[in-house]
């Protein structure tokens, strides 16, 4: 999978763009494959290039908004299928 990453507290220079392991869903979470995504103020919030206190957790992968094809689903995900249409827009703690 391409994503749009950070490994460093900072402005847009700590962006990178490169290939990562494809995610595996949780029982309650659906994977998207992505069409579309935005980088935006959310997202600079999680590079600490504005001050934003966040959880230890917080994925690096940037994209707080996206749309694309569901195209794995958890055990307990029964909202949506496989091949659905979808948009969102993530927590990021």
């Amino acid at each position: 999978m391409r994503a749009v990453y950070f490994n460093e507290s900072g402005g847009p220079g700590v962006l990178e763009v490169g290939e990562v392991h494809d995610p595996i869903p949780e029982d309650d979470e659906v994977l998207i494959k992505v069409a579309a995504v935005g980088i935006d103020t959310d997202d600079l919030l999680r590079t600490g290039s504005i001050t934003y206190k966040l959880k230890t957790d917080t994925s690096p992968y940037l994209g707080f908004e996206c749309s694309g094809v569901v195209i794995a689903i958890g055990s307990k995900v029964f909202t949506c299928r496989i091949g659905d249409k979808s948009h969102t827009c993530t927590f990021i703690g």
